[in-house]
């Protein structure tokens, strides 16, 4: 889940290819995940050490550094848990996403040769695996609370149904502008255990030198 993922888009950044096609390597996102929060940006309600979840992440400004629980000198934090959990995420422009998910993570990896100092520019949540009529529902509900158009669900459901072999079948990425950061929603199926889940990475522009 990390590894594959979390790993092959750290190296597309380090090699100058951005996180993934389309977006420039100033944007790139990687992985982290928010453990503490301080007033305003941040994870708030911060749950305890067994209990991590629901929680509530506060996006509506860039978050700083100590917002997400990033130790100094780390380039990402990474939160996972085996099952689910519930999630919301406030965003700018009064939007706000509420979803189930196992992977939660933060990243400075858009800042540079300066990553180790800089403040995060970029975050990735994961549903976990699920079946493919769910994960529909959820991607479909997902861009419902973003005010983005739900046109590339059907066409990925009709694919993966039909698929077979090794590779990985993807929705189209649904792009949405909110303020300062871009979110993109992309639904993944493998047809080799017939699960699928959401992922969700949002991005936005390095701060400025500290």
């Amino acid at each position: 889940m990390v590894g594959w993922d979390v790993g092959a888009r750290a190296e597309r950044v380090r090699n100058g290819l951005g996180g993934h096609p389309g977006v420039p390597l100033a944007l790139a996102s990687l992985a982290a995940c928010a453990l503490t929060a301080l007033a305003g940006c941040g994870l708030l309600n911060r749950p305890g050490e067994n209990e991590r979840y629901p929680a509530t992440y506060d996006l509506r400004e860039p978050p700083a550094r100590a917002d997400v629980g990033m130790a100094d000198g780390d380039k990402v934090v990474v939160h996972e848990t085996d099952e689910s959990r519930a999630v919301t995420v406030r965003l700018p422009e009064g939007h706000s996403l509420k979803t189930d998910v196992n992977l939660v993570t933060f990243d400075t990896y858009g800042a540079g040769t300066g990553a180790e100092r800089a403040d995060p520019t970029g975050a990735d949540m994961h549903t976990a695996r699920i079946p493919l009529d769910e994960a529909a529902e959820v991607l479909s509900a997902s861009l419902d609370q973003l005010g983005a158009p739900d046109a590339a669900v059907r066409p990925w459901v009709d694919q993966a149904k039909s698929a077979t072999g090794t590779d990985d079948i993807r929705s189209e990425y649904v792009r949405k502008r909110l303020g300062y950061l871009t979110m993109e929603v992309q639904g993944r199926y493998s047809p080799m255990d017939r699960r699928a889940s959401v992922a969700y990475t949002l991005h936005w522009e390095p701060a400025g030198p500290k």
